[in-house]
């Protein structure tokens, strides 16, 4: 599992809505935008023909003039069945790297608009060569592709979501439903604060080697650097199979598209394909990898080529270039979150990569403790409920974080059958506020959780502490916030006593599995001096998932720029090493045996 940003369930409503929203382009809204596009395709046919000026290996040549191939592409999204058109560009006839030229890259940003800002509107513009995107609340984008460079302009609001209180948000819910009525979740804007990190921030496109060409007043910006700098920071993808389009957040099983996504016969790739995978790869890792400074690279290519892995890399063969990410995901990186995801077209469905033939002895570790402590717990309590009272003490378990049925709950009550996170919360509250004073102790079971949606992280650490203030830096843009949330855990649209646990003394259980979400609310409870954490050092997991994909397909998984912090002094720390317990417990089985009432006894005897 992972600390995750809930895209899939946005990624899911954009799919019920994509005809909704594709009718919509016709709306007042965005007539500003369309008009700049039609004024943008007519500068570029009125305008002179000029030699295109290429910035990678391609084959061309400054002197030759632009040769320009559109195909249109189907786009799926987010699954087999939700589908759009793209327009894609293959230059110089290069087929396997697809480009997007400009207009149609303000296209696609609407596509997703919704995700991506607080509204639909995006203005365009240009001007010699340089292209502006523009979302309403004034952040935007610069594409020279005189300079060959990318500038963002407030970075962190150009990605933030419309019901962020601060530039850096983890969390998707709005707080509202569609009765505009308070939902479940409330920003607190007097306790949030945000830190801006410079105001702009320019990569040099052109000496990474990413290739950005111009003919006229037309200019083509590559489909994978529009992915990994304009779509992945969300985080989203798209990824080319060689024919197609796929947006995704995860592996194609996990999209559910695999029989549509490998539908090429595997093939070496070409060396242009080969080198243009590459240097983009490490473009975007250059750029987006959370935890470059604490791991010390200075230079993804330098990293790589000392590891010995940049000739397999930058191989024709499929095969060898995956096999060296996952070795580079699990050997080196060994970050937990990094991840290689699914294979490249070019090698196919049927190889399948073992990440446990790539493990580091602490991967190993970290992917085996779970399921040994899943086990020592079934043995020490077989069927053990999420939820029960044991004696003067409450206890809840889960092991993930999971919204699941979400705003449901208002009109559906949650019940001991509940499946997901949020309804067995909320059962769970309220459960203990009807067993009033007899409930002293409330322990949260947190020593199998292994992390989950951001979302469901924010509501149960404000369920816990009344207030959860969550602290994020953006690795990027330099930026820090604090977050602060409130819960409504009684599910009568108010934010109020009524959704805290009261006076009553706070435990949380963990181990050295409680890892990603599973270790953030260690973290905020260690920090927070109002809940006392038994068990073992929790086991780490700093920064939200980025997916991704490769210009050859393939699908990988990085720690992204949004890395989770708890504040000393008005100093931001990462967390990835851990909450230490206050009551340390080497055998974990003695939290869960004879039914929890030693671990009731334990408790009792601390106050």
């Amino acid at each position: 599992m992972a600390f995750v940003f809930p895209f899939s369930s946005i990624l899911k409503k954009k799919r019920e809505s994509l005809s909704r929203l594709e009718r919509r382009s016709a709306m007042k809204k965005n007539l500003l935008v369309l008009s700049s596009l039609i004024l943008i395709g007519t500068l570029a046919s009125c305008a002179a023909s000029t030699p295109a000026t290429p910035s990678s290996s391609l084959p061309t040549t400054s002197s030759a003039p632009l040769s320009v191939e559109r195909k249109s592409a189907v786009e799926y999204i987010g699954g087999p069945t939700a589908k759009s058109t793209i327009d894609l560009c293959f230059l110089n006839g290069v087929k396997d790297i697809p480009f997007l030229e400009m207009a149609d890259v303000a296209t696609e940003l609407l596509k997703i608009g919704p995700l991506l800002s607080s509204s639909y509107t995006l203005t365009p513009a240009y001007q010699d060569g340089v292209y502006t995107l523009t979302w309403e609340n004034g952040a935007s984008v610069v594409f020279d592709f005189n300079q060959k460079t990318l500038t963002y302009n407030a970075f962190d609001y150009f990605f933030a979501t419309s019901a962020a209180e601060t530039g850096i948000d983890v969390v998707g819910l709005t707080g509202f439903n569609s009765k505009n009525e308070p939902s479940l979740i409330e920003r607190e804007k007097t306790d949030s604060s945000y830190r801006s990190g410079p105001a702009s921030i320019t990569i040099a496109l052109g000496e990474k080697g990413i290739p950005l060409y111009r003919d006229g007043a037309k200019a083509y910006l590559p489909l994978q650097t529009f992915s990994d700098f304009l779509i992945s920071p969300n985080p989203i993808f798209y990824a080319y199979n060689g024919a197609d389009v796929f947006i995704g957040t995860g592996s194609t099983d996990d999209n559910k598209y695999t029989d549509l996504y490998y539908t090429m016969t595997p093939s070496q790739r070409s060396e242009a394909l080969a080198d243009f995978t590459y240097t983009e790869f490490a473009a975007m890792f250059d750029t987006f990898y959370g935890l470059k400074d604490v791991k010390h690279i200075d230079s993804f290519d330098t990293f790589v080529t000392n590891l010995g892995l940049k000739a397999d890399l930058t191989s024709l063969e499929a095969k060898s270039a995956d096999v060296a990410l996952a070795k580079l995901a699990y050997s080196y990186l060994g970050d937990q979150h990094t991840k290689y995801l699914s294979n490249s077209p070019y090698l196919g469905k049927d190889v399948t990569i073992k990440k446990e033939d790539y493990w580091s002895s602490e991967c190993h570790d970290m992917y085996t403790r779970v399921d040994g402590l899943k086990a020592a717990r079934s043995a020490a309590y077989p069927a053990m409920p999420f939820f029960e009272i044991v004696g003067d003490t409450a206890f809840f378990q889960f092991d993930t974080f999971a919204i699941g049925a979400g705003e449901s709950y208002y009109t559906t009550e949650p019940s001991l059958s509940s499946t997901d996170s949020l309804g067995q919360m909320l059962y769970a509250h309220k459960q203990i506020l009807a067993a009033g004073s007899a409930v002293k102790n409330v322990v949260m079971d947190l020593s199998c959780n292994t992390g989950g949606q951001a979302d469901m992280a924010a509501l149960a650490s404000a369920w816990f502490l009344g207030e959860s203030v969550i602290a994020v830096n953006n690795t990027c843009s330099g930026s820090e916030a604090m977050n602060a949330y409130r819960v409504d855990a009684n599910l009568d649209h108010k934010f109020d006593a009524n959704d805290t646990l009261g006076d009553r003394k706070l435990y949380c259980l963990t181990s050295r599995a409680s890892f990603s979400c599973g270790n953030l609310l260690p973290n905020l409870f260690k920090n927070s001096g109002k809940v006392s954490l038994i068990g073992q050092k929790s086991g780490g997991g700093a920064c939200v998932v980025a997916p991704l994909s490769l210009a050859d397909g393939t699908i990988f998984r990085i720690s992204g720029a949004r890395r989770l912090d708890t504040v000393k002094n008005g100093t931001f720390y990462p967390i990835d090493q851990g909450a230490d317990p206050d009551y340390a417990i080497t055998d974990l089985s003695f939290l869960y045996q004879n039914k929890r009432a030693d671990l009731v006894n334990y408790i009792d005897s601390l106050h």
